[in-house]
């Protein structure tokens, strides 16, 4: 066994090094064998407060790094599903303008009031050019938000 000897290093600094291992996806197995102690060594430690501290602890952090990666592609993940709703494929299309309305709070069903139909004009859509409908439809979700308390990052 080719572990790290024993009076060398502190024992949380071999639970730390042990829970890496393990949330890292070795086996009980390896990771004893690595550290160069039983097996039955590594269960007892799995049981005490101080390693499930480090082990929550380690796991903690990897959540964190994990959402904050994720929080920074935000962006990058909103442009490109706004993107989709240019493509040739209509289902396509459709989807990713319904994903775009509903991340804008829009609720399905849900009527979307424009200062046509709140002054309780009809409104003809038909004559609408798409980029119109695009403004239209971004300055009812706008609206929709700031009614909720959400804030829509241009």
């Amino acid at each position: 066994m080719g572990g790290i000897p024993a009076k060398s290093v502190t024992a949380e600094a071999r639970h730390t090094e042990a829970a890496t291992m393990l949330l890292n996806g070795l086996t009980v197995a390896a990771v004893a064998e690595q550290l160069g102690i039983a097996r039955s060594t590594l269960y007892d430690w799995r049981r005490t407060p101080e390693f499930l501290a480090i082990h929550a602890q380690l796991s903690d952090d990897r959540i964190r790094r994990a959402r904050t990666i994720i929080a920074g592609a935000g962006p990058k993940a909103a442009r490109a599903i706004v993107g989709t709703i240019d493509s040739d494929d209509e289902s396509i299309a459709l989807n990713a303008a319904k994903d775009v309305l509903d991340r804008a709070g829009v609720l399905k069903g849900q009527r979307i009031e424009t200062s046509a139909n709140q002054a309780g004009a009809s409104f003809d859509f038909s004559n609408m050019s798409d980029e119109e409908l695009d403004a239209l439809i971004q300055d009812a979700a706008i609206k929709e938000a700031e009614k909720r308390g959400r804030i829509i990052d241009d």
